[in-house]
């Protein structure tokens, strides 16, 4: 940790945030001109807004950041966020855990096109998504609250994926991959251009990605196949959005929920639609539809399934109706109706005999919303609410506010607090294997969370220094004696949980394309566990993280990108990372070197499943 500090301070703090230089109608991120007529709508509100006037912190990455840094799955990118905490069972996303400031990985919402694709079976699948790096424009993350605008589980934070628009040019690219432990992958993407049609003019994207490797050690082999399908129209009736996409997964599980050389295969679809319509120059109805459907094969011995198997097949569909009113005076309201239903169908295999695992289960919601925004001169702020109406559970509130002052143009001082809540996964509620019991009973968790934050700009840096706490009741772990032995883990409402941190995060970038970033965050967590129990999840937050990325532009139409990540875990362990990436670009081609685990670290992100060593791919990239 010191020495990696001892690099760090020569040069500025700072981290692949936001870089926002403000004009007039428009901001420039990393280079590339955004027009702000319409405003942009990012996840840290339902009102759209322009990025310089967000009222909370939020956490982008651009397509060049995916591109610049040495990252080959949505998961692995996120790690590279601040605030922001990937366990993984492997690389390359095939299994990854998601915490936002000390959450555990059941309490972050997971959004894609702003739609709700996290899974009510277990957030271990809540980066199943159905697209993959290739087709992603960027990542928006909120962290803190989000139940006021998001509902259930937006508790450490949201994380909002965005799928590649069309363009208007009719083209495409394909890119090779390949690379140690016997990995191979490709991508390809094909774009209509403009088309006149029924609806309008029209574009229509389609991607598709596949990678397999053997991994490092037996038992952690995988492969990954995504195909989606994006595309809008502009017409009479507004601006059309549909999105469709698939992917599965199979690999190995050794070790994932148990002590067995096990084994998973995951499938999960998506669709979804929305209309945006003016209905004046002040008002915007947005109809929208969405439907995901998730597969879980799991075998707990790989080599004879007849002796554990589990298929889990969850469902959930959600309808919208979203208006936007301008109610001029510097006034924004936006209203909010939904009404959704998930449910999920699991039979298992025990000793032979197949027979129900979790069962079947449905739950329905209807839910009602409102935020209202103001924007002053120099002062902005919002308030919002959601109710949600279950059936068959209690019905749940959340509310919040947000505050940005700017006393100059360097600085802006943030603050925010809101209610959050959580109910249980069907995994938490019935899952049961030999080592593993879950219990019917659980109540919802709830809680209420506060952030303060101070950004200074100046020219082409940014900083951004937050504190944050989060106070809950009823968290939800599976919990049991310390000195249990062999007795199974089981889930239980802890009674109190209290989560403080803080976290200091900047950027910059010279005129020559040359950037530094670097991210710090610091989390204390504490719950009312009782004297000798342990649990499984909820304790098993790092207290210290540090992230570095040191972009440099060469000569030749080179880029080398080191990149360094430091988890100060509990227990005295710790480890450090560090990947690069070598680029070069010439259009029609890109090609990229990514090393990663230079120092062939032996670690682990989740206890007892070690991470690969050093690995070397090598990717060829044609666009026509």
């Amino acid at each position: 940790m010191r020495s990696i500090l001892m690099i760090l301070i020569p040069f500025w703090l700072m981290v692949p945030v936001v870089v926002v230089a403000e004009s007039s109608g428009f901001v420039v991120i990393d280079g590339d001109t955004l027009c702000l007529t319409p405003p942009i709508e990012v996840v840290g509100s339902r009102v759209p807004v322009s990025l310089p006037g967000l009222l909370r912190q939020v956490f982008w990455l651009s397509r060049a950041d995916l591109d610049r840094g040495a990252s080959r799955s949505i998961a692995e990118v996120l790690a590279s966020v601040p605030e922001v905490e990937i366990s993984q069972r492997q690389q390359y996303g095939v299994q990854g855990d998601l915490s936002i400031r000390g959450s555990t990985f059941e309490q972050v919402q997971m959004l894609l096109d702003g739609f709700d694709v996290g899974d009510p079976q277990t957030g271990h699948h809540n980066l199943n998504l159905p697209i993959g790096l290739g087709e992603v424009a960027r990542i928006e993350v909120l962290p803190g609250h989000g139940s006021a605008l998001y509902g259930a589980n937006a508790v450490g934070g949201v994380v909002n994926v965005v799928s590649r628009s069309p363009s208007e040019d009719r083209g495409g690219e394909v890119e090779g991959t390949v690379g140690g432990f016997e990995s191979r992958g490709g991508r390809a993407a094909l774009e209509s251009g403009t088309l006149a049609g029924p609806l309008g003019s029209s574009r229509v994207r389609v991607g598709a990605e596949a990678f397999e490797t053997a991994g490092q050690h037996p038992g952690t082999d995988a492969e990954v196949r995504s195909l989606s399908l994006r595309a809008d129209a502009d017409g009479s009736l507004g601006h059309l959005d549909v999105l469709v996409g698939a992917s599965r997964r199979e690999f190995g599980a050794l070790d994932f929920y148990a002590p067995y050389p096990s084994s998973e295969r995951t499938d999960a679809a998506f669709g979804a639609v929305r209309l945006a319509s003016p209905i004046s120059d002040r008002v915007v109805i947005e109809p929208r539809v969405s439907f995901r459907r998730h597969e879980d094969h799991f075998v707990l011995f790989r080599e004879d399934p007849s002796i554990y198997t589990n298929d889990h097949v969850s469902r959930r569909t959600t309808a919208e109706l979203r208006s936007s009113v301008d109610a001029g005076y510097g006034l924004t309201f936006v209203f909010g109706a939904e009404g959704m239903v998930e449910d999920i169908a699991s039979v298992g295999v025990r000793g032979g005999v197949s027979g129900p695992a979790l069962g079947d289960h449905e739950r329905r919601r209807r839910s009602g919303a409102i935020e209202v925004s103001g924007r002053h001169d120099r002062l902005d702020w919002s308030v919002g609410g959601r109710v949600d109406d279950w059936r068959n559970l209690e019905t749940h509130g959340a509310a919040s506010a947000a505050l940005a002052w700017r006393p100059s143009r360097v600085i802006t001082l943030r603050g925010s607090t809101g209610s959050v809540y959580r109910i249980p996964t069907f995994t938490e509620l019935y899952y049961e294997d030999p080592v593993n019991i879950a219990d019917p009973g659980l109540r919802p968790e709830t809680g209420w969370t506060w952030d303060g934050a101070l950004e200074a700009r100046h020219g082409s840096w940014v900083l951004v220094s937050t504190v944050f706490a989060r106070y809950e009741d009823d968290l939800i772990d599976w919990t049991k004696p310390a000195e249990a032995g062999d007795e199974p883990w089981r889930t239980r409402n802890i009674t109190e949980s209290e989560t403080r941190g803080w976290s200091l995060a900047a950027v910059s970038e010279t005129p020559q394309g040359h950037r530094l970033g670097v991210h710090l965050t610091g989390i204390r967590k504490t719950t009312s566990l009782p004297e000798g129990w342990q649990g499984k999840y909820v304790s098993s937050v790092p207290r210290r993280q540090v992230a570095a990325e040191l972009s440099l532009r060469l000569p030749h139409q080179l880029r080398l990108t080191p990149q360094v990540r430091f988890r100060d875990l509990r227990g005295g362990t710790d480890h450090t990372v560090v990947d690069v990436r070598m680029s070069w670009e010439r259009a029609p081609w890109r090609w990229r070197l990514d090393l990663t685990n230079v120092s062939d670290r032996e670690y682990q992100e989740i206890p007892g499943l070690p991470m690969p060593g050093r690995l070397l791919s090598s990717s060829l990239m044609w666009s026509f």
